[in-house]
């Protein structure tokens, strides 16, 4: 497949989730726009399994989706300006 950012950031997230001790809350810190929205999206109880699978990466946002229930985990997404001086961010 072919290489994307925001597939190198949905794996991230999906690693960070693994670890979480179960009952937690999370809150990710994104530059990212495109993360926050697929995300929100894929609670919404209007998207049909058909247009489920026509978002890209969907394997990857099932598996949050997984582990985010089997975790019991509430999950939070937070946009932050991207290359705005923050040391960490910019990295």
């Amino acid at each position: 497949q072919w290489p994307s950012s925001t597939r190198a950031e949905i794996m991230a997230v999906l690693t960070c989730l693994i670890v979480c001790p179960s009952n937690s809350s999370i809150n990710i810190f994104t530059d990212s726009q495109c993360m926050i929205d697929t995300f929100t999206s894929l609670s919404n109880y209007k998207l049909t399994p058909k247009r489920k699978q026509k978002i890209n990466n969907i394997i990857l946002w099932q598996a949050i989706q997984q582990i985010i229930a089997e975790l019991n985990l509430q999950v939070q997404f937070t946009k932050v300006k991207a290359h705005s001086g923050v040391e960490y961010n910019d990295i």
